[in-house]
């Protein structure tokens, strides 16, 4: 499949390694991935989204502060490629993805914690009720299958972020040089100001 991952822009600098380790999976399944990182850098953005056009998928990283953008390229999204898959996931679908995608009638899927596996079985064309892990929209009616367990981290591959175009073609200078990776997932505490149980799990 042909795959463009989207991270909208927000209110800090960095990178996505949510997103990272989605395109590691999906490369080594043998996708072509590319991510258009709006984050990090905003140049020749309507130029970066035509690229979209001949996609077979498009994911868009959705956390709470940049839903609204999100939206938008959702919208720009399916107006560019009417055929494409259009899913969402990150922090903010993770905590309440129903909702989410019965007023986002622009997104398909929604994908719920850890997307590495949620995202190559999607992409590798299993049918989407026997998918855990994920909300899906059939016609009118908005389903959620069976939660999905936490992946193994020793089964990942590394998060790739030479296909992050930020710095692959515009090599954009970040305001630290270092390698993000996820050493841990899942925490079982119950601090009452923390979303990390909720989205990770309470196993860690």
């Amino acid at each position: 499949m042909k795959i463009k991952l989207i991270d909208p822009k927000g209110t800090r600098l960095g990178l996505n390694t949510g997103l990272a380790y989605l395109a590691g999976s999906l490369i080594r399944e043998g996708h072509d991935v590319d991510v258009l990182d709006l984050n990090n850098c905003l140049k020749d953005v309507e130029e970066r989204l035509a690229r979209i056009k001949n996609a077979d998928l498009i994911g868009i990283s959705i956390k709470t502060s940049t839903v609204n953008e999100g939206l938008k390229l959702a919208e720009k999204a399916r107006r560019i490629n009417p055929e494409a898959l259009i899913i969402c996931g990150g922090v903010h679908i993770t905590i309440d993805g129903v909702t989410f995608l019965r007023e986002s009638s622009v997104f398909d899927v929604a994908v719920l914690g850890d997307g590495e596996d949620t995202i190559t079985e999607i992409a590798g064309g299993n049918k989407l009720e026997t998918i855990d892990g994920i909300i899906f929209r059939r016609r009118d009616e908005v389903i959620e299958n069976k939660k999905r367990e936490m992946s193994d981290l020793d089964h990942l591959p590394f998060p790739d972020y030479q296909c992050f175009d930020s710095i692959s073609v515009y090599r954009t200078p970040f305001p630290y040089n270092y390698y993000p990776i996820i050493t841990s997932r899942g925490c079982p505490s119950k601090c009452l100001y923390c979303s990390v149980p909720f989205i990770s799990g309470r196993r860690w």
